[in-house]
């Protein structure tokens, strides 16, 4: 069923995803200069060449329709296990590789910018959190299923 504390899990996961898409990663700072990490971009093309951002937003925006697909997969609870299992490793993946682009950014500006990290860098990890919780749910729900198909 649709209303069960999994929904509310993988919705909360989303809406956290759209978040982290729409708030910038890091912010560099050197004096009145200040160089922006969003999930897309960066505003560093005439400081240094960098490749880019755009990887952590693309994967953003992939688990979000799979997280919003899984929502709807609740008459096929193994298919839904099996998403959620896959999708809380790479959440936590995600949130690694936002780290990562945000520490080459900051290497390649160089001496002199000081890092802030946005809270929005902690978003996949507790997306990953909230993706396993509904995994755990539906287990429940599964075993549940099971135990009364048992007793037919």
């Amino acid at each position: 069923m649709i209303q069960r504390i999994q929904t509310v899990y993988l919705t909360v996961a989303s809406l956290l995803g759209i978040l982290a898409l729409l708030n910038p990663v890091a912010i560099y700072l050197k004096g009145s200069e200040a160089v922006v990490l969003t999930p897309f971009s960066h505003t560093a093309e005439e400081v240094v060449d960098f490749a880019g951002a755009w990887p952590i937003g693309v994967l953003w925006v992939f688990c979000i329709a799979v997280l919003v697909a899984t929502i709807f997969q609740f008459k096929n609870r193994p298919l839904q296990l099996k998403i959620t299992m896959s999708f809380t490793i790479l959440l936590i993946a995600l949130g690694a590789m936002e780290f990562w682009i945000a520490m080459q950014l900051g290497a390649a500006l160089g001496e002199g910018y000081n890092a802030n990290y946005n809270w929005t860098i902690f978003l996949p990890f507790i997306s990953a959190v909230l993706t396993f919780l509904a995994r755990l749910a539906i287990k429940k729900d599964e075993d549940l299923v099971r135990s009364v198909d048992r007793l037919r």
